[in-house]
């Protein structure tokens, strides 16, 4: 079911059932600031842990950061094992090296060894603003674990 509505003469909002887009392909919203990477165009997967109840049903998956995320990405056969997964948080939750490889260098090389739940998303942020793909900043509390001392969510590695 596509439901189309104008919200300004040069910008239109589209939506659509999930279900509809799985096995839909896009084009990584960084591809453009990482031409050094292979910028293939990856397929829409779909999983019973996303849901509209608890968002928009629409996520972006992270194998190295969730249970659901990883034993999706094995059975879709996208990753082989552990050791195929590119984790792109270190220590203390700080933006590591291999955030180039999905950013490009030059965007890289600001956000490394910043804290991924602060200063690394406002500068995620301005990265989309700079790009001109950014439409809306919406707070946003997840369904993942807070550390009950200072209600801060936990940042889970599996690498």
């Amino acid at each position: 079911m596509l439901n189309l509505r104008t919200v300004s003469p040069t910008l239109f909002s589209l939506s659509y059932i999930g279900s509809e887009l799985t096995g839909a392909r896009y084009r990584p919203l960084f591809a453009s600031l990482a031409p050094d990477v292979a910028s293939e165009s990856l397929a829409v997967i779909a999983s019973t842990h996303v849901t509209p109840d608890s968002g928009t049903g629409l996520v972006h998956c992270a194998p190295a950061h969730g249970t659901e995320d990883y034993n999706m990405f094995r059975e879709q056969s996208l990753i082989s094992s552990i050791s195929s997964i590119v984790c792109h948080v270190g220590e203390g939750g700080l933006f590591t090296n291999e955030v180039a490889q999905v950013v490009g260098k030059e965007a890289g090389e600001t956000l490394v060894g910043q804290p991924v739940l602060d200063s690394g998303s406002k500068s995620i942020v301005g990265l989309l603003k700079s790009m001109g793909c950014l439409l809306k900043i919406e707070r946003f509390k997840h369904r993942y674990p807070y550390d009950w001392k200072t209600d801060r969510p936990v940042i889970v590695t599996y690498v």
